[in-house]
Protein backbone atom coordinates (compact mmCIF):
# COMPACT_ATOMS: atom_id res chain seq x y z
CA UNK A 1 0.00 0.00 0.00
CA UNK A 2 0.85 3.40 -0.54
CA UNK A 3 0.47 6.90 1.20
CA UNK A 4 -1.69 7.54 -1.71
CA UNK A 5 -3.57 4.45 -1.23
CA UNK A 6 -4.30 4.86 2.79
CA UNK A 7 -7.94 5.36 3.62
CA UNK A 8 -8.43 9.21 2.90
CA UNK A 9 -9.98 9.73 6.34
CA UNK A 10 -7.13 8.18 8.62
CA UNK A 11 -4.48 10.34 6.30
CA UNK A 12 -6.68 13.36 7.33
CA UNK A 13 -6.30 12.29 10.96
CA UNK A 14 -2.50 11.40 10.89
CA UNK A 15 -2.02 14.46 8.90
CA UNK A 16 -3.53 16.73 11.81
CA UNK A 17 -1.85 14.21 14.80
CA UNK A 18 1.49 14.52 13.21
CA UNK A 19 1.30 18.32 12.86
CA UNK A 20 0.29 18.75 16.21
CA UNK A 21 2.42 16.82 17.79
CA UNK A 22 5.81 17.75 16.00
CA UNK A 23 5.21 20.67 14.27
CA UNK A 24 5.60 19.04 11.12
CA UNK A 25 3.78 18.29 8.12
CA UNK A 26 5.51 15.60 5.94
CA UNK A 27 5.35 12.10 6.98
CA UNK A 28 5.77 8.90 4.79
CA UNK A 29 4.24 5.66 5.33
CA UNK A 30 5.93 2.79 5.86
CA UNK A 31 3.33 -0.20 6.14
CA UNK A 32 0.54 -1.57 8.03
CA UNK A 33 0.95 -3.62 11.69
CA UNK A 34 -0.56 -6.67 12.98
CA UNK A 35 -2.90 -5.66 15.77
CA UNK A 36 -3.44 -9.05 17.36
CA UNK A 37 -7.17 -9.38 18.44
CA UNK A 38 -7.60 -5.44 18.21
CA UNK A 39 -9.61 -3.86 15.92
CA UNK A 40 -7.19 -0.94 16.32
CA UNK A 41 -5.68 -0.04 12.34
CA UNK A 42 -1.90 0.08 13.29
CA UNK A 43 -0.31 2.38 10.55
CA UNK A 44 3.94 2.20 10.77
CA UNK A 45 5.19 6.08 9.82
CA UNK A 46 8.39 7.70 8.83
CA UNK A 47 9.11 11.52 10.01
CA UNK A 48 13.08 12.44 9.80
CA UNK A 49 13.88 9.45 9.53
CA UNK A 50 12.13 8.44 12.42
CA UNK A 51 10.07 5.93 12.74
CA UNK A 52 6.34 5.76 14.80
CA UNK A 53 3.10 3.92 15.28
CA UNK A 54 0.06 5.40 14.61
CA UNK A 55 -2.59 3.50 16.36
CA UNK A 56 -6.09 4.41 15.35
CA UNK A 57 -9.30 3.26 16.99
CA UNK A 58 -13.03 4.04 16.20
CA UNK A 59 -13.95 6.55 18.90
CA UNK A 60 -18.13 5.71 18.32
CA UNK A 61 -17.03 2.01 18.84
CA UNK A 62 -19.18 1.40 22.28
CA UNK A 63 -16.90 -0.95 23.91
CA UNK A 64 -14.18 2.15 23.49
CA UNK A 65 -13.24 3.99 26.23
CA UNK A 66 -10.44 5.59 24.82
CA UNK A 67 -10.14 8.32 27.31
CA UNK A 68 -9.75 5.86 29.88
CA UNK A 69 -7.04 3.97 27.71
CA UNK A 70 -4.89 7.03 26.85
CA UNK A 71 -5.24 7.80 30.17
CA UNK A 72 -3.68 4.49 31.39
CA UNK A 73 -1.00 4.29 28.56
CA UNK A 74 0.21 7.86 29.65
CA UNK A 75 0.87 7.26 32.87
CA UNK A 76 2.64 4.39 32.08
CA UNK A 77 4.36 5.76 29.56
CA UNK A 78 5.87 8.46 31.82
CA UNK A 79 6.84 5.58 33.76
CA UNK A 80 9.16 3.61 31.32
CA UNK A 81 6.48 1.20 31.16
CA UNK A 82 4.89 1.96 27.93
CA UNK A 83 6.47 3.44 24.73
CA UNK A 84 6.58 6.94 25.14
CA UNK A 85 3.30 8.59 23.93
CA UNK A 86 3.88 12.01 21.35
CA UNK A 87 0.10 12.63 20.61
CA UNK A 88 -3.40 11.22 22.10
CA UNK A 89 -6.50 12.17 21.33
CA UNK A 90 -9.55 10.59 22.86
CA UNK A 91 -12.07 12.41 20.22
CA UNK A 92 -10.47 11.28 17.02
CA UNK A 93 -9.22 7.89 18.12
CA UNK A 94 -5.68 8.78 17.59
CA UNK A 95 -2.47 7.73 19.13
CA UNK A 96 1.26 8.00 17.66
CA UNK A 97 3.84 6.46 20.02
CA UNK A 98 7.51 5.19 18.94
CA UNK A 99 7.92 2.27 16.84
CA UNK A 100 9.58 -0.53 19.00
CA UNK A 101 11.71 -3.00 16.96
CA UNK A 102 10.61 -5.72 19.09
CA UNK A 103 12.61 -9.61 20.00
CA UNK A 104 10.26 -12.00 20.08
CA UNK A 105 9.38 -12.44 23.95
CA UNK A 106 10.24 -15.87 24.41
CA UNK A 107 14.20 -14.26 23.64
CA UNK A 108 14.11 -12.12 27.54
CA UNK A 109 14.84 -16.29 28.41
CA UNK A 110 12.26 -16.09 31.08
CA UNK A 111 13.89 -19.70 32.47
CA UNK A 112 16.74 -17.53 33.61
CA UNK A 113 15.28 -16.35 37.37
CA UNK A 114 16.91 -13.30 36.70
CA UNK A 115 15.18 -12.27 33.98
CA UNK A 116 11.89 -13.84 35.80
CA UNK A 117 12.08 -11.39 38.68
CA UNK A 118 12.40 -8.43 35.92
CA UNK A 119 8.96 -9.43 33.98
CA UNK A 120 7.77 -9.91 37.88
CA UNK A 121 9.24 -6.41 38.97
CA UNK A 122 7.92 -5.13 35.91
CA UNK A 123 4.51 -5.71 35.86
CA UNK A 124 4.95 -4.74 39.88
CA UNK A 125 6.34 -1.46 39.57
CA UNK A 126 3.05 -0.43 36.97
CA UNK A 127 0.51 -1.85 39.84
CA UNK A 128 1.71 0.63 42.14
CA UNK A 129 1.10 3.17 40.18
CA UNK A 130 -2.04 5.65 40.85
CA UNK A 131 -5.29 4.30 40.81
CA UNK A 132 -7.17 4.43 37.20
CA UNK A 133 -10.40 5.81 35.95
CA UNK A 134 -13.03 3.24 36.98
CA UNK A 135 -14.53 0.43 34.97
CA UNK A 136 -16.63 -1.92 34.94
CA UNK A 137 -15.33 -5.60 36.76
CA UNK A 138 -13.62 -8.36 34.62
CA UNK A 139 -17.01 -10.67 35.71
CA UNK A 140 -19.23 -8.12 34.43
CA UNK A 141 -17.92 -7.89 31.22
CA UNK A 142 -17.99 -11.42 30.63
CA UNK A 143 -21.61 -11.17 31.80
CA UNK A 144 -21.83 -8.68 28.76
CA UNK A 145 -20.07 -10.77 26.44
CA UNK A 146 -21.63 -14.25 27.17
CA UNK A 147 -25.23 -11.51 25.93
CA UNK A 148 -23.59 -12.00 22.86
CA UNK A 149 -23.06 -15.49 21.84
CA UNK A 150 -25.52 -16.88 19.33
CA UNK A 151 -28.38 -18.92 21.27
CA UNK A 152 -26.81 -22.38 20.31
CA UNK A 153 -23.34 -20.91 22.48
CA UNK A 154 -25.29 -19.48 25.53
CA UNK A 155 -26.50 -23.06 25.84
CA UNK A 156 -23.32 -24.92 25.41
CA UNK A 157 -22.76 -27.54 28.21
CA UNK A 158 -19.14 -26.10 28.54
CA UNK A 159 -19.73 -22.49 28.49
CA UNK A 160 -22.39 -22.89 31.41
CA UNK A 161 -20.56 -24.83 33.72
CA UNK A 162 -17.57 -22.39 33.19
CA UNK A 163 -19.85 -19.48 33.76
CA UNK A 164 -21.61 -21.13 36.61
CA UNK A 165 -17.81 -21.46 37.92
CA UNK A 166 -16.60 -17.94 37.32
CA UNK A 167 -19.69 -16.73 39.21
CA UNK A 168 -18.09 -18.90 42.16
CA UNK A 169 -14.50 -17.94 41.68
CA UNK A 170 -15.75 -14.22 41.29
CA UNK A 171 -17.44 -14.24 45.23
CA UNK A 172 -13.89 -15.94 46.31
CA UNK A 173 -11.45 -13.58 44.71
CA UNK A 174 -13.49 -10.59 45.21
CA UNK A 175 -10.92 -8.12 47.56
CA UNK A 176 -10.54 -4.27 47.29
CA UNK A 177 -7.58 -4.91 48.82
CA UNK A 178 -6.27 -6.27 45.74
CA UNK A 179 -7.49 -3.71 43.29
CA UNK A 180 -4.37 -2.05 41.51
CA UNK A 181 -4.28 -0.23 38.18
CA UNK A 182 -3.83 -3.60 35.37
CA UNK A 183 -3.27 -3.85 31.78
CA UNK A 184 -5.74 -6.66 32.06
CA UNK A 185 -4.25 -8.27 29.12
CA UNK A 186 -0.65 -9.39 29.14
CA UNK A 187 0.00 -11.51 26.57
CA UNK A 188 3.27 -11.81 24.35
CA UNK A 189 1.84 -9.75 21.50
CA UNK A 190 1.48 -7.06 23.94
CA UNK A 191 4.65 -7.56 25.86
CA UNK A 192 7.41 -5.93 24.20
CA UNK A 193 11.45 -6.40 24.62
CA UNK A 194 13.64 -4.51 22.50
CA UNK A 195 16.67 -6.28 24.13
CA UNK A 196 17.39 -4.21 26.19
CA UNK A 197 13.87 -3.45 28.10
CA UNK A 198 10.27 -4.70 28.40
CA UNK A 199 7.41 -2.78 26.95
CA UNK A 200 3.57 -3.01 27.28
CA UNK A 201 1.11 -1.68 24.85
CA UNK A 202 -2.53 -1.92 24.29
CA UNK A 203 -4.27 -0.25 26.91
CA UNK A 204 -7.58 -0.99 26.07
CA UNK A 205 -8.96 -3.28 28.48
CA UNK A 206 -6.63 -1.14 31.35
CA UNK A 207 -8.47 -0.57 34.49
CA UNK A 208 -8.56 -1.00 38.34
CA UNK A 209 -8.76 -4.48 39.04
CA UNK A 210 -6.92 -7.08 41.21
CA UNK A 211 -3.51 -7.48 40.48
CA UNK A 212 -4.10 -10.81 40.75
CA UNK A 213 -5.40 -10.79 37.10
CA UNK A 214 -2.27 -9.21 35.40
CA UNK A 215 -0.76 -12.20 36.99
CA UNK A 216 -2.58 -14.64 35.73
CA UNK A 217 -2.55 -13.59 32.58
CA UNK A 218 0.77 -13.37 31.86
CA UNK A 219 0.53 -17.33 33.56
CA UNK A 220 -1.35 -18.28 31.18
CA UNK A 221 0.88 -17.21 28.11
CA UNK A 222 4.32 -17.46 29.32
CA UNK A 223 4.23 -19.85 32.50
CA UNK A 224 1.82 -22.65 31.21
CA UNK A 225 4.06 -25.46 30.88
CA UNK A 226 5.72 -25.39 34.53
CA UNK A 227 4.13 -24.84 37.64
CA UNK A 228 7.61 -24.08 39.23
CA UNK A 229 7.96 -21.89 37.09
CA UNK A 230 4.22 -20.13 38.03
CA UNK A 231 5.97 -20.51 41.98
CA UNK A 232 9.12 -18.65 40.83
CA UNK A 233 7.14 -16.24 39.19
CA UNK A 234 4.82 -15.44 42.28
CA UNK A 235 7.73 -15.09 44.30
CA UNK A 236 9.63 -12.88 42.54
CA UNK A 237 6.40 -10.60 42.29
CA UNK A 238 6.17 -10.38 46.14
CA UNK A 239 10.02 -10.60 46.45
CA UNK A 240 9.33 -13.00 49.18
CA UNK A 241 7.73 -16.68 49.43
CA UNK A 242 3.70 -15.89 49.41
CA UNK A 243 1.59 -17.00 51.97
CA UNK A 244 -1.22 -19.51 51.48
CA UNK A 245 -4.03 -17.09 50.84
CA UNK A 246 -1.61 -15.20 47.81
CA UNK A 247 -0.80 -18.81 46.25
CA UNK A 248 -4.38 -19.92 46.41
CA UNK A 249 -5.96 -16.56 44.88
CA UNK A 250 -3.27 -16.56 42.14
CA UNK A 251 -4.32 -20.66 41.39
CA UNK A 252 -7.90 -19.48 41.28
CA UNK A 253 -7.40 -16.60 39.35
CA UNK A 254 -5.63 -18.09 37.04
CA UNK A 255 -8.62 -20.93 36.36
CA UNK A 256 -10.66 -17.62 36.37
CA UNK A 257 -8.86 -16.16 33.46
CA UNK A 258 -8.67 -19.50 31.67
CA UNK A 259 -12.38 -18.92 31.67
CA UNK A 260 -12.19 -14.99 30.49
CA UNK A 261 -9.93 -16.00 27.81
CA UNK A 262 -12.02 -18.77 26.68
CA UNK A 263 -15.02 -16.96 26.34
CA UNK A 264 -13.20 -14.56 24.51
CA UNK A 265 -11.87 -16.95 21.51
CA UNK A 266 -14.68 -18.90 21.45
CA UNK A 267 -17.11 -15.62 20.49
CA UNK A 268 -13.98 -14.65 18.33
CA UNK A 269 -14.24 -17.66 16.88
CA UNK A 270 -17.87 -18.33 16.06
CA UNK A 271 -18.23 -16.37 12.93
CA UNK A 272 -21.00 -18.79 11.46
CA UNK A 273 -22.36 -21.89 11.89
CA UNK A 274 -19.82 -22.98 9.44
CA UNK A 275 -17.40 -22.50 11.69
CA UNK A 276 -18.89 -23.83 14.81
CA UNK A 277 -16.75 -27.18 16.24
CA UNK A 278 -18.64 -30.18 16.22
CA UNK A 279 -19.14 -32.04 19.91
CA UNK A 280 -16.57 -34.91 18.88
CA UNK A 281 -14.50 -31.99 17.19
CA UNK A 282 -14.23 -30.44 21.05
CA UNK A 283 -13.96 -33.48 22.90
CA UNK A 284 -10.75 -34.46 20.72
CA UNK A 285 -9.19 -30.83 21.20
CA UNK A 286 -5.29 -30.95 22.26
CA UNK A 287 -4.25 -29.91 25.70
CA UNK A 288 -3.60 -26.07 26.12
CA UNK A 289 0.44 -27.01 25.93
CA UNK A 290 -0.15 -28.90 23.10
CA UNK A 291 -1.55 -26.72 20.75
CA UNK A 292 0.61 -23.82 21.68
CA UNK A 293 2.91 -25.95 20.50
CA UNK A 294 1.37 -26.25 17.22
CA UNK A 295 0.83 -22.56 16.75
CA UNK A 296 4.19 -22.08 17.33
CA UNK A 297 5.02 -24.24 14.52
CA UNK A 298 2.59 -23.04 12.66
CA UNK A 299 -0.38 -26.02 12.28
CA UNK A 300 -2.58 -23.80 14.04
CA UNK A 301 -2.89 -19.77 13.00
CA UNK A 302 -5.08 -17.53 15.56
CA UNK A 303 -5.90 -15.50 12.50
CA UNK A 304 -8.28 -18.44 11.33
CA UNK A 305 -11.81 -18.37 13.20
CA UNK A 306 -11.94 -22.23 13.85
CA UNK A 307 -8.20 -22.28 15.80
CA UNK A 308 -9.50 -19.48 17.33
CA UNK A 309 -12.56 -21.45 18.88
CA UNK A 310 -10.65 -24.55 19.16
CA UNK A 311 -8.22 -22.21 21.52
CA UNK A 312 -11.31 -20.55 23.42
CA UNK A 313 -12.37 -24.73 24.13
CA UNK A 314 -9.09 -25.35 25.24
CA UNK A 315 -9.17 -22.58 27.69
CA UNK A 316 -12.64 -23.91 29.17
CA UNK A 317 -11.61 -27.46 29.45
CA UNK A 318 -8.71 -27.19 31.30
CA UNK A 319 -10.41 -25.49 34.33
CA UNK A 320 -13.47 -27.97 33.98
CA UNK A 321 -10.43 -30.34 34.61
CA UNK A 322 -9.02 -28.27 36.76
CA UNK A 323 -11.94 -28.30 38.93
CA UNK A 324 -11.71 -31.38 39.93
CA UNK A 325 -8.84 -31.83 41.33
CA UNK A 326 -7.93 -31.69 44.86
CA UNK A 327 -5.55 -28.55 44.37
CA UNK A 328 -8.65 -26.35 43.45
CA UNK A 329 -10.95 -28.29 46.35
CA UNK A 330 -8.76 -26.80 48.90
CA UNK A 331 -8.06 -23.33 47.26
CA UNK A 332 -11.46 -23.11 47.08
CA UNK A 333 -12.00 -23.83 51.04
CA UNK A 334 -9.19 -21.86 52.17
CA UNK A 335 -10.69 -18.79 51.23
Amino acid sequence: MKKSEMNQTHRDKIDSAVNSAFNFSDWTFAGMLAGGLSPANLYKISINDHIYVVRISDPEHPHHQLEREFAAMTAAANNHIAPQVHYANSQTGVLIMPFIADQSIYSFNLENPQQLERLAQFIYKFHQLPSLPPDDSIAKKLDGLLALFKPNLQINEIVQKCMALKDELTHLLVDEGDKRPCHCDINPTNLLYDGNQLWLIDWASASQQSFYFDLACASTFLFYQSEDANDAFLQAYFQRPPTSIEAKKYYLMRQFVAIYYGLIFVFLGVQDETTFLTQTEIDGLPTYPHFMQMLGEGKENLANARSRQKMGFIHLKSVLTAQKTARFADAIEGL
